[in-house]
């Protein structure tokens, strides 16, 4: 049972980097379907052997959160008196992606210690998934303005996506298996750290430079200013969470030296970049770029306004899309519009659980800097988006929940490990008790002499 199910994580940890590339259908991308056949798996495996031993620590109380936040999204939907097709497909989104992105994957992880036994194998895949995805992303890029070889032509997306060529300045930006740059950076932003670390710990220093590298190059060819944005507050994040957790003083010289540098290296990239470069980057991260950034903010504004309307419930999930044919392009907006502060304020305390998971790590732990950094870069990058319906945020809150499982695991066994050497040392001291004969039989010893 237990390789049953570590084989089915692998499958969908490797299909992860699959966001919209060779789907199904319009609602079912690769790693969709490959739940969709894992639940029917899990489900036939649990009727043939129903005993199966579930890890509780795995779903915490903020899980409730997320359950509390389904109810409200149908709630909102029922107060507002206005329920269409598309309402309902929203509405049904959101839950089969809670339910299955999250709550499946955790059940999946839970059953018999899977995750815990494979850890291994479960990041080499999530590991594999962004060297697959980076390595074509860069090819991609090099194809589309340069060698037109037709490599892309490989790559299929559904309907008009295939069509869709995002371009900054007179580049073809690079997007991956996504149907968007945004989206490819969104994912690389997600995993990228904590396959570093993973390599670094079980490889060498070579691999993971050279993934680091890829990973590296794969992000600046999607040219996403959001994506590099909020990476490197994840960054910031990290750092200050390593610098808090040895002190200013305790910080190892080695370290701080390493940052300079990078910081040095970082400002002589940036001295090079020419101007029209930096033009751009301002006019989107100050909103006035018209390719994104006017449209955005006038989507934010008209969202603000409304949700001040209707603070309590919102205007019912999926409205935005019934009444414009379009999104809020936010996904804490979305949730503040269309279900209220109470929707926004339970997304947001479950975000706050998780990073609070993340916190509590052991100290010097580089995995915690990792996914702290990561998760930072993707939460603040959904403040730009609203496709939560993508697995990458949901798995990376579960990868979170399956490190701390692992440290309690290793906790336990050193406790018992510990104990058998304690029961060990007495059982040999019982077992050379002197008898009263050879007690009588002693030479006595001087006191104090």
């Amino acid at each position: 049972m237990r390789r049953i199910f570590a084989l089915l994580l692998s499958a969908y940890a490797l299909s992860l980097c699959f966001g919209d590339a060779f789907k199904l259908h319009t609602w079912v991308p690769v790693p969709m379907a490959v739940l969709l056949l894992a639940l029917v798996i899990a489900t036939w495996s649990l009727l043939l052997r129903p005993g199966i031993r579930l890890d509780r620590g795995w779903f915490q109380l903020s899980d409730l959160l997320l359950v509390a936040l389904i109810v409200d999204l149908g709630v909102s939907l029922l107060v507002s008196g206005r329920i269409e097709l598309t309402n309902l497909d929203h509405l049904l989104a959101y839950t089969v992606v809670v339910a299955l992105f999250y709550f499946f994957v955790k059940f999946l992880c839970a059953a018999d210690d899977t995750y815990v036994h494979y850890e291994t194998r479960v990041k080499t895949a999530v590991t594999c998934a962004v060297l697959l995805v980076s390595t074509y992303a860069i090819l991609e890029f090099v194809d589309s303005n340069l060698t037109h070889l037709g490599i892309t032509s490989f790559v299929k997306f559904p309907g008009e996506e295939g069509a869709y060529h995002p371009i900054f300045l007179t580049l073809i930006r690079a997007r991956g298996f996504m149907a968007e740059s945004g989206t490819l950076a969104l994912f690389l932003n997600a995993f990228a750290p904590m396959g570093f670390v993973f390599l670094r710990s079980n490889v060498g220093p070579r691999a993971p430079m050279v993934f680091l590298l890829i990973a590296v190059c794969a992000l600046s060819v999607t040219f996403s200013v959001a994506g590099v944005v909020f990476m490197a507050m994840g960054l910031l994040v990290a750092v200050g969470m390593y610098t808090y957790d040895r002190g200013v003083i305790l910080v190892p010289v080695r370290a701080a030296v390493m940052l300079l540098c990078l910081a040095v290296v970082v400002a002589s990239v940036a001295a090079y970049v020419p101007g029209a470069v930096w033009s751009v980057t301002a006019g989107k991260l100050t909103l006035i770029d018209a390719t994104s950034g006017q449209d955005r903010l006038g989507r934010w504004l008209e969202a603000a306004t409304t949700a001040a309307q209707h603070p309590a419930f919102g205007t019912g999930i999926g409205s935005t899309s019934v009444e414009e044919g379009r999104g809020v392009i936010s996904f804490y907006l979305t949730m503040l519009k269309e279900a209220g502060v109470p929707a926004l304020l339970l997304s947001v305390a479950f975000l706050l659980g998780v990073f609070r998971q993340i916190w509590l790590l052991p100290r010097g732990d580089p995995t915690k800097y990792a996914y702290g950094a990561s998760f930072v870069a993707v939460a603040c990058h959904y403040g730009v988006i609203s496709d939560i319906w993508y697995p990458w945020l949901w798995f990376l809150c579960v990868l979170v929940t399956g490190e701390r499982r692992s440290l309690a695991l290793r906790v336990r066994q050193d406790l018992l490990s510990g104990s058998s050497e304690v029961l060990g040392d007495q059982g040999r001291r019982n077992a050379h008790q002197p008898t009263d004969k050879e007690r009588y039989d002693e030479p006595e010893q001087p006191l104090g002499l």
